[in-house]
C-alpha cells in the first residue's frame, strides 16, 4: 500500500513539475514575444523619427538652395543697367514664386511626414493587427508564426478573436484561404 502511496506521490510530483515546465516554456515564450513586439515598435518610432528628421533636412536645404538663388540674382542684378526699382519688382516677384513653391513643397513633406508617422502610431497602438489566410494554413501555425505570436499554444487566442466570423463558430478548423483573422495583441 505505502509503495502505491509513495508512486501516487511520485507521479503527483512528476506531473507538477512537467506542469511547471510548460508554465515557464509559455511564460519564456510570451516574454519573448512581447520582448520582439517592443523592438519592433521601437523600429518603426525610430523610423518615423527619421522620416521627419529627413523633411526637415531637406527642408533646411531647400531654403538654403533659395537662399543662394537669390544671392545669385541679386549678382546679376548689379551686372545689369536697370533701375532699382524695376530690379526690386523682379527681385521680389520671383522671390514670392519661390517662396509660395518652397512653402508648398515643405507643406506637401510635412503632409505626407505626418500622415507616415500617424500611419506608424495607429499600428503601434491598434489593438489588432490583421492576417490573410494562405492555403495549408490553421490557427495553430498561425499562432506559431514568428509575425503573429510565435507560439502554437495560443491559437485559442486566435479562435475566441475571431469565432463570430467563421462558417461554423464550433469549429476552428473551418478558416479558408482569403480570410482576414484578427490578431488581438
Amino acid at each position: 500500500m505505502k509503495k502505491a502511496e509513495a508512486a501516487a506521490a511520485q507521479k503527483a510530483e512528476a506531473q507538477r513539475k512537467a506542469e511547471a515546465a510548460e508554465a515557464a516554456r509559455k511564460a519564456e515564450a510570451q516574454r519573448k514575444a512581447e520582448a520582439a513586439e517592443a523592438a519592433r515598435q521601437a523600429e518603426a518610432q525610430k523610423k518615423a523619427q527619421a522620416a521627419m528628421d529627413a523633411a526637415a533636412k531637406r527642408a533646411e536645404d531647400a531654403a538654403k538652395r533659395a537662399e543662394e538663388a537669390a544671392k545669385q540674382v541679386e549678382e546679376a542684378a548689379k551686372k545689369i543697367e536697370v533701375s532699382f526699382m524695376q530690379v526690386q519688382a523682379i527681385e521680389d516677384a520671383r522671390l514670392a514664386r519661390e517662396a509660395a513653391a518652397l512653402l508648398e513643397a515643405q507643406e506637401q513633406e510635412a503632409a505626407r511626414v505626418a500622415a507616415e508617422a500617424a500611419a506608424v502610431q495607429e499600428a503601434l497602438t491598434a489593438p489588432f493587427a490583421k492576417y490573410i489566410v494562405k492555403e495549408g494554413d490553421c490557427l495553430w501555425n498561425i499562432a506559431a508564426n514568428p509575425q503573429v505570436y510565435n507560439d502554437p499554444y495560443l491559437w485559442t487566442r486566435l479562435y475566441t478573436a475571431n469565432r463570430t466570423g467563421l462558417e461554423d463558430p464550433e469549429d476552428p478548423n473551418l478558416i479558408e484561404p482569403g480570410m482576414v483573422i484578427e490578431i488581438p495583441r
